[in-house]
């Protein structure tokens, strides 16, 4: 099945023959060289990616000088010497070596680095040699994407109509020509909850819901802030503490996309080393980095592990990673390497497929440190994020904790996380329990001096809950505790300290959310409301009485109110019209000669928000003597507008403005800054431009378009210059 070299081999006999798990957690052997506190893969592993990196981290920061590109030298028994790029992380202790080419399944790879690397003390470090196995190539399980474009977000006016009973519940009605059809209908009561919107994403395996899959952030009376419509089924939608919301797409590209406060795509955030990234977890760390779960199908012999095991089991293994802001992998964890596939509980070990770990939250710890939920195994575990090694175990068979005031446990848990008093709440879905117990929130003391889990609170719904899979638990700062009900009903569930109900949200049967959270959204969300985000141009002169007022359409505005007076302070206004629809206005009756000043304002029925918030800043234009141009529209200014749509694929438009005849060049790019595309390169008469980008031979990523102008009188002077990103995804 996999290509071994001899010692291989002869060692995984011997590991058979004295009944020990091939996959039993490999530990690091570094030879007695103690300068070096990290290393991935780690030595002596098996199945590793042919495309994996290098990872070499010292427990002293390095001296960049002395880190040359011979320093490194990487050896494949059948790909030979592999030349790459060395990188050093920002940390200033790890080293990455990330090859040009991967390496060959089922090879032995030798990782030599030579004695001249020192510290930043001058110290010399020593040498160190290590070796690893790549794997046969993986399943083509996770290989075989849905490659569907993405669904652009469109404006969508979210009027709405609130009907209450005595009772305190409430239930959304939909208005025709306000909310789609297609959008999940709604129950929840309300008394007290606290301030925020709640964030979830519906999906079901209903036929019935179909094509019915939304990004939704709700108000408290059920009322959406923000939706989208999805192509697919969507997990995870949340709040970063870097103000970026994310969400994990299992309908388009199987990977994070990252939303600014407009709720645009402007990033993607996926695995790195070839591995298939797992729709459970992405958290952004306050430096930027991230962490993510991996995920990968190996074939496996499991006759060779359990009595009646399958010889050919798809089994599959975990991968923790932390990338850096760049999105290289300075730290990687994997399955393979620290747990044994007998781990497993509850988990079928003769069957065709295995999943053995099923790792479903990753929590940043106070300490620096990561704490995973492994959910086929029972088992939280803390790891070391410096050195790779695991720190303790809690649940399961290999349970390192006393538990204390908890007979039961928990089984099949969800959404472990680390609170503000140092207790650590999860979700139990309780599957494997003895008894048939209802799933449930959770508190524990955790002692790591004593290895004691001390259970402080818990929380069962009345009616009792069975949630087979998937829910969380989020304490907010209040002290209330949401909790998600994953594949039971209610969706979502707010209590007080108490444990008195103060929020209950619903979606319909067989209608669930992966995950609920509560966010108070920053001020820059509501500036998708409010003037501030609408960005006036100056007036366009049609003719000598006659401007052409524009602006950018703000998402969320029902219609704009647009003044024009003859001062700055707006006392002597000749122009005030509300309730305009469109994103312009014509402005006819004025001077030839005059200057004038204007600004423009939204409206919205958002309460939280309220109707005119102030206008955007003020522009100002002046009519002109410009007979020879009459009845013409001219662009007051240079500009280049956001490409449309955006992300787009394969192609998309470009928008650009010119005021004066100039010699013009729109240039792409890639993220690295080396030209992909001249689409202009030529003298153009003032006037409004659209050009065709096709990117249908290009792969998925950022890529950078620049307008450039050059006077054509003046020595081809530079009058001109703006860049904007675009993202193209396949």
């Amino acid at each position: 099945m996999y290509k071994f070299n001899m010692i291989y081999s002869l060692l995984i006999i011997f590991l058979f023959l004295i009944n020990i798990n091939l996959f039993a957690g490999t530990n690091q052997k570094l030879d007695g060289n103690n300068n070096f506190i990290y290393l991935s893969p780690v030595p002596g592993s098996i199945l590793n990616s042919a495309q994996t990196n290098i990872i070499i981290r010292s427990n002293s920061e390095l001296n960049k000088n002395s880190i040359k590109q011979n320093i490194l030298l990487i050896k494949g028994s059948l790909s030979g010497v592999h030349q790459g790029e060395i990188i050093l992380s920002d940390d200033n202790k790890t080293l990455l070596f990330n090859p040009f080419l991967p390496f060959s399944d089922g090879e032995s790879v030798t990782v030599n680095l030579s004695s001249g690397l020192k510290n930043i003390q001058g110290n010399q470090l020593g040498s160190i040699e290590f070796q690893f196995e790549i794997a046969n190539r993986p399943s083509e399980d996770y290989k075989t994407l849905i490659d569907k474009e993405l669904t652009t977000i469109t404006p969508q006016n979210t009027n709405f109509k609130m009907e209450e009973s005595s009772s305190g519940s409430y239930s959304l009605k939909r208005e025709t020509g306000f909310l789609p059809t297609t959008f999940p209908n709604i129950s929840l009561y309300s008394t007290k909850p606290s301030s925020g919107q709640i964030f979830l994403s519906n999906f079901s395996n209903d036929a019935y819901y179909a094509d019915k899959d939304y990004l939704l952030i709700l108000n408290n009376d059920g009322s959406p802030f923000f939706y989208k419509k999805m192509n697919g089924y969507s997990f995870g939608l949340t709040l970063q503490p870097n103000g970026k919301i994310t969400y994990y797409n299992a309908g388009t590209k199987y990977f994070f996309f990252v939303m600014d406060s407009s709720f645009q795509i402007v990033d993607s955030v996926k695995c790195g080393n070839g591995y298939q990234t797992d729709v459970h977890e992405l958290r952004i760390l306050p430096n930027n980095h991230y962490l993510l779960i991996g995920a990968e199908i190996q074939t496996i012999d499991m006759s060779k592990i359990v009595d009646g095991g399958n010889p050919g089991a798809k089994v599959t293994g975990i991968i923790i990673q932390e990338l850096d802001s760049n999105k290289n992998v300075v730290f990687q964890w994997r399955s393979w390497d620290h747990f044994k596939i007998t781990d497993a509980v509850g988990v079928d070990l003769k069957a065709a497929t295995i999943d053995y770990v099923h790792t479903n939250a990753i929590e940043l710890d106070n300490d620096g440190n990561i704490i995973i939920s492994n959910r086929h195994m029972d088992e939280i575990t803390k790891i070391n994020r410096i050195t790779g090694e695991i720190i303790w175990r809690w649940g399961g068979k290999n349970n390192q904790f006393t538990f204390v005031n908890d007979n039961v446990g928990f089984s099949h848990q969800h959404a472990v996380r680390r609170i503000a008093n140092g207790n650590i709440t999860l979700f139990d879905n309780g599957n494997l329990h003895q008894a048939v117990l209802p799933s449930r929130a959770v508190e524990y003391k955790i002692d790591e001096q004593n290895m004691r889990a001390e259970l402080v609170w818990q929380y069962v719904n009345q009616p009792v809950e069975v949630s087979s899979a998937m829910g969380f638990v989020q304490r907010l700062e209040n002290g209330n505790t949401l909790i998600g009900w994953g594949t039971s009903n209610p969706t979502v569930t707010e209590v007080n300290p108490n444990n008195e109900k103060v929020f209950e949200m619903s979606l319909p049967d067989n209608v669930w959310s992966y995950r609920a959270f509560r966010f108070n959204l920053p001020k820059q969300y509501y500036s998708s409301f409010v003037p501030n985000n609408i960005k006036p141009e100056s007036g366009a002169v049609l003719n000598e009485t006659t401007a052409h007022l524009s602006w950018n359409k703000n998402l969320f505005a029902n219609s704009f109110h647009v003044q024009v007076a003859k001062d700055s302070n707006f006392s002597n206004i000749i122009f005030d019209v509300d309730g305009i629809r469109d994103s312009s206005a014509i402005i006819k009756g004025l001077e030839s000669g005059g200057n004038y000043y204007w600004h423009v304002s939204a409206n919205n029925n958002n309460d939280q928000v309220g109707g005119y918030s102030g206008y955007a800043e003020t522009r100002n234009f002046s009519i002109q003597n410009i007979t020879d141009i009459k009845g013409t529209q001219i662009p007051a200014t240079f500009s280049l507008m956001q490409n449309y749509p955006n992300p787009f694929t394969p192609s998309t438009k470009i928008n650009y403005t010119l005021p004066r005849s100039a010699q013009v060049k729109l240039i792409i790019y890639d993220i690295l800054g080396r030209q992909i595309s001249k689409l202009v390169d030529e003298v153009q008469p003032a006037g409004y431009y659209t050009q065709q980008f096709n990117a249908g031979n290009l792969s998925s990523g950022i890529y950078i378009y620049q307008l450039q102008a050059y006077d054509t009188k003046i020595n081809s002077q530079q009058i001109f210059q703006f860049t904007r990103k675009m993202l193209l995804v396949k």
